[in-house]
């Protein structure tokens, strides 16, 4: 596996989410997964906003 791809496999956010979510519905411990989560969801949002903005403006410009 190259390098880049490891680093993903290993942080990505998929994970922090689902566990966030399970311990909360089957009211078991989710320790730290719940911090991952919300900081994963707020820079995947963040991302998306600036591109939509960003495509907004250049397309409404024209």
């Amino acid at each position: 596996m190259p390098t880049w791809l490891h680093a993903f496999a290993e942080n990505q956010p998929v994970t922090p989410m689902i566990e966030t979510v399970r311990g909360l519905l089957l009211g078991t411990p989710i320790g730290n997964s719940w911090w991952l989560a919300l900081v994963w969801f707020g820079g995947i949002t963040l991302i998306a906003y600036l591109v939509a903005t960003w495509l907004f403006k250049r397309r409404t410009t024209r």
